[in-house]
């Protein structure tokens, strides 16, 4: 009708999902803020923190993993005359056991029979086997630890030319079949070899035992000096129940 009214439907309000559905319209995506990647700042430090603790943990694991090691090869050779011993007694002949020092290379300690299978040590004939033929050989080279046999004592005895004797009644001999009797290093030790990393100098005393009531400062110090060289002995006594002393 002619000046009537005429109502039209109300717009609807254009929201923002609705502006970003219309055509030709860039969309825009908000990251939010844990959703965003590192700045090379961030990467930068991240690396840094790496490299430190890397730098603090590696000697660390790798002095442990030596450590390991090293006690495997003592637990080794301590059991070698530990066999040897069985052996001989078994047997009921000698067995002969010779201690080269030297340094990673050339230290090794070999088990051998005498050549006329003696029942006695003064009585055992011997001819040293060249290397890689004895009956029990532990060649320290072969261990990866890096260390050597730095010395024996007494000294003199176990060597290529007198090899030490391990009696059918399983006593550890020198090659006359006498008792052994330590230089004065360890009173009361029978024979005894020690090992060491040939890197590092010996302080003095650092073979020897510690004297009777020695005080705690006087231990304290003898147990970081051979920490530092990774010394390490074993002592075969007269029954030859071989142990390691650290």
């Amino acid at each position: 009708m002619p000046g009537a009214v005429v109502e039209h439907p109300p717009v609807p309000m254009m929201n923002a999902t609705m502006r970003d559905a219309m055509p030709g319209k860039p969309k825009r995506r908000v990251l939010h803020p844990l959703n965003r990647g590192f700045t090379l700042v961030e990467v930068m430090i991240a690396v840094v923190i790496v490299g430190l603790l890397a730098a603090l943990v590696m000697p660390t694991v790798s002095q442990a993993v030596r450590q390991n090691s090293s006690r495997g090869l003592n637990r080794q050779l301590a059991q070698a005359f530990q066999d040897a011993r069985s052996y001989a007694m078994g047997r009921g002949e000698v067995m002969l056991a010779v201690v080269e020092q030297g340094d990673n290379a050339n230290s090794r300690v070999r088990f051998f029979r005498s050549t006329n299978q003696a029942m006695s040590c003064a009585d055992a004939a011997i001819t040293v086997p060249a290397p890689g033929a004895a009956m029990i050989e532990i060649e320290l080279v072969s261990s990866g630890t890096g260390l050597a046999i730095a010395g024996v004592d007494p000294a003199g005895e176990g060597t290529v030319a007198r090899p030490l004797c391990i009696s059918p009644a399983g006593r550890v001999l020198d090659r006359d079949g006498r008792i052994l009797h330590s230089d004065g290093g360890c009173p009361g030790y029978n024979f005894r070899f020690w090992l060491a990393d040939p890197e590092v100098t010996l302080d003095a005393g650092v073979e020897e035992c510690p004297a009777r009531g020695a005080s705690d400062d006087v231990l304290f110090d003898l147990r970081v000096q051979r920490q530092l060289s990774s010394f390490t002995m074993i002592h075969v006594p007269f029954n030859g129940q071989a142990r390691v002393i650290q």
